[in-house]
């Protein structure tokens, strides 16, 4: 698969995915059409090129998602990593850059809430605690 083929196919997943995505379920979904070197190298340049925005979850994997102000030098982004059914979701916050000092220049800001999600939550499959 070509580089442009394999870039499409990549940015394809990542768009039709309902969560930000792991390099793992990326790859599974290529099922061997291109190397995992191939696939990373992609990841990395579509990053360059804020096509997409990667994160580190609450068990250390990156997750992928498509960026949303490609055109905006400065970002923030925020989610929440559900610890129970393990997805992850957008969230909106609002000004994380106040958290800042003004003494430090920022280009993006990433922030990761971890806990159980509203879903989990109501299904009565765990109990509620204080994190």
């Amino acid at each position: 698969m070509g580089n442009t083929i394999a870039k499409k196919k990549i940015h394809k997943i990542i768009r039709e995915s309902r969560h930000p995505i792991t390099y793992g379920d990326i790859k599974k979904q290529i099922d061997g059409a291109c190397s995992r070197v191939t696939i990373y190298r992609i990841l990395l340049q579509m990053e360059k090129d804020r096509v997409v925005i990667r994160f580190p979850d609450a068990n250390g994997d990156f997750r992928y998602v498509l960026c949303q102000e490609k055109d905006n030098p400065y970002s923030e982004h925020s989610h929440f990593h559900c610890l129970q059914c393990n997805t992850i979701c957008c969230i909106e916050a609002n000004d994380l850059k106040a958290f800042i000092p003004t003494t430090y220049m920022t280009h993006s800001i990433s922030f990761l809430a971890a806990g159980i999600c509203p879903n989990c939550a109501s299904s009565g499959a765990v109990q509620k605690k204080n994190f």
